[in-house]
C-alpha cells in the first residue's frame, strides 16, 4: 500500500515550495532538564493558565537565570478531545532550582530534530502545526521519531514585541 498511498499525497497534498515557513532546519539537540507546570483541558486556554503558574513561581522564588521557555502540548484534540489535552509549560534555566508545589522538573528528550519558525502570535501556532503536518511532513523524506514536538518561545518574556511579531521554534523530533 505504500507506494499507493506515496502517489495519493502527491497528488493531494501541496508543496512547501510557496511557504518559507516549511522550510525547517534539521539540527542535533542534547537533552534538556526544565521546571514545567502542566495543565489540561482546551488549548485555547490552558497555556496560559500554566504560563502564568510558572512566571509566578519565578517572580515569587527569584529566579533570573532564564535560558528559555519551552511549550509542550501533548494531545491531539480530536483524537482525546479538546477537554482533556495535557500541556506543559516549561522553563531551562543556567544552574539548578529545587521544584516546589505545582512545578516539577522533567527533561526534554534529545535527537534529531525539523525545527520550524512560527512568526505571529501564540493562538496561530496551531495552524503552523497543521502545515508542518499536512504539507510539510507528506512531501519531506524524513521519518517521525517517536518522541513528542515542542516549542520554544524566544521572546516570550519581551511585553514589547507585538503579538504578530513573536517567533516560535517548532521542534518536530526526526529519525
Amino acid at each position: 500500500m505504500q507506494p499507493l498511498v506515496e502517489k495519493m499525497l502527491q497528488r493531494t497534498c501541496p508543496t512547501n515550495k510557496e511557504d518559507p515557513m516549511l522550510k525547517p532546519e534539521l539540527l542535533k539537540r542534547e537533552e534538556e532538564t526544565v521546571l514545567f507546570v502542566r495543565r489540561t483541558g482546551n488549548y485555547d486556554e490552558i497555556p496560559f493558565q500554566a504560563f502564568h503558574v510558572l512566571l509566578e513561581f519565578l517572580k515569587k522564588e527569584k529566579i533570573s537565570n532564564i535560558k528559555s521557555f519551552y511549550s509542550i502540548p501533548m494531545d491531539d484534540p480530536q483524537i482525546v478531545g479538546k477537554i482533556k489535552c495535557r500541556f506543559d509549560a516549561c522553563v531551562a534555566l543556567d544552574g539548578s532550582v529545587a521544584p516546589k508545589g505545582e512545578v516539577g522538573k522533567k527533561k526534554i528528550p534529545g535527537g534529531r530534530f525539523a525545527v520550524f519558525v512560527h512568526r505571529g502570535s501564540y493562538k496561530n501556532l496551531t495552524s503552523s502545526f497543521e502545515k508542518i503536518f499536512r504539507v510539510w511532513y507528506p512531501n519531506s523524506k524524513e521519518e517521525l521519531a517517536d518522541l513528542l514536538p515542542f516549542c520554544e518561545h524566544i521572546d516570550m518574556e519581551d511585553k514589547s514585541i507585538p503579538d504578530t511579531d513573536r517567533i516560535t521554534k517548532i521542534y518536530i523530533p526526526i529519525l
